[in-house]
């Protein structure tokens, strides 16, 4: 990666690039700041190409975000491109567990409005199919074809039965179009066994 990549790629976790020669040998500082509760995987803190120093103190007044200082000593193309690698790690795997996190926390709201909005007696019966095909749980009908469709494809007789007859029980008989609808949520999805 070229210098100028590494620096536009990283510009918001960046804050300084110190070359210092000390007449026997010279070395580069990348001076970093990221979240705090951001991980440093121990494969990026032990190398033979680079160092790294935290600059974070007790107490200090930025302690959302922790300083950090990968020092390639001595300044070579195989040790800076090293600590260019260990950077882009440490951010990629971080910015991937916070995407994650908030995903959760969406996922558990939508779940939390789902429990709100529905019985007891519809949320007993609630399972999480995942696949391909994403089911329509705004209305309970469209959740108990999508509950029968799933186990006729994964050849389930019993509980295909039993949500039949759940089905049938809290709605009505299975019309035609709702066996077509079955069917084509069926022929959507792609189980693994």
């Amino acid at each position: 990666m070229s210098y100028f990549d590494f620096i536009n790629k990283n510009k918001e976790y960046l804050v300084g690039v110190d070359y210092c020669n000390d007449h026997i040998k010279g070395y580069v500082i990348f001076n970093m700041v990221f979240p705090h509760h951001w991980d440093i995987k121990e494969d990026h803190i032990n190398s033979n190409e680079y160092t790294i120093e935290h600059k974070n103190l007790p107490g200090s007044k930025e302690s959302n975000t922790q300083h950090i200082s990968f020092i390639a000593t001595p300044c070579t193309k195989t040790s800076i491109d090293c600590i260019e690698n260990a950077i882009n790690l440490i951010i990629e795997h971080n910015t991937i567990k916070d995407e994650k996190t908030n995903l959760l926390h969406n996922k558990i709201q939508e779940l939390e409005s789902l429990f709100d909005s529905n019985t007891l007696e519809d949320l007993q019966d609630l399972e999480f199919i995942i696949n391909e095909v994403k089911p329509t749980l705004d209305k309970p009908v469209n959740r108990y074809l999508y509950k029968i469709a799933y186990y006729l494809v994964i050849f389930n007789e019993p509980k295909l039965q039993k949500a039949i007859n759940f089905y049938e029980k809290k709605f009505n008989p299975l019309t035609a179009k709702e066996w077509g609808k079955i069917y084509e949520l069926s022929t959507k999805m792609k189980v693994k066994k």
